[in-house]
């Protein structure tokens, strides 16, 4: 029997002689090894093949979805918050980033997307209009939000034409950012 410290070495030794099996024939000729594909999702975040647009359904109330479409060639998944910031004229953000709301537990559910197909993520937020007459001060233009998916490397930036925030108290430019979803649905009640 050998000592337990001597174990890995063999474990290791024993591999290496089975990968070196598989290099020559019975007459000594070197044969191909097959070399395996990753499956679809292995390795693939998807975040980086992912492009990001957004639907606003209801401009008045801040009610929107983002729209994170797979333009890679393989089926990857997302899961988790997209990070979103509102951005000025001149790209400095506007507000705190959106904070994650998921009151349904979809946050941890991943969402297999095919090439072309598309994920949804919910954002609320607070345009000018929804703050009130008189309460909007200083009112200031939005060009429309920096998105980061998850995962991803690089931000993608969503252009929500004709949108203003208020800037008088931390609360006017509060934004809410649902989990990945495989459907476009409130993510929270």
């Amino acid at each position: 029997m050998l000592p337990p410290r001597l174990l890995p070495s063999l474990a290791a030794a024993l591999a290496a002689a089975a990968l070196l099996t598989g290099c020559d024939s019975p007459d000594g000729s070197p044969t191909a090894s097959p070399v395996s594909s990753p499956s679809p999702t292995a390795g693939v975040a998807c975040a980086d093949a992912v492009d990001v647009t957004i639907d606003v359904r209801d401009p008045a109330t801040g009610w929107a979805f983002l729209v994170l479409s797979n333009t890679g060639d393989v089926e990857c998944s997302l899961s988790g918050f997209p990070e979103v910031v509102a951005l000025d004229p001149v790209g400095a953000e506007v507000g705190s980033r959106s904070e994650q709301s998921d009151g349904f537990g979809r946050a941890g559910t991943a969402v297999v997307l095919p090439p072309g197909d598309r994920a949804y993520a919910e954002l609320i937020y607070t345009p000018a209009a929804k703050v009130g007459l008189g309460e909007c001060d200083p009112e200031v233009p939005v060009r429309g939000f920096s998105v980061t998916v998850p995962g991803a490397t690089h931000e993608e930036f969503v252009d929500v034409p004709d949108l203003t925030f208020c800037t008088g108290e931390d609360w006017m430019t509060l934004s809410s950012v649902g989990p990945v979803d495989s459907e476009a649905r409130a993510a929270s009640s």
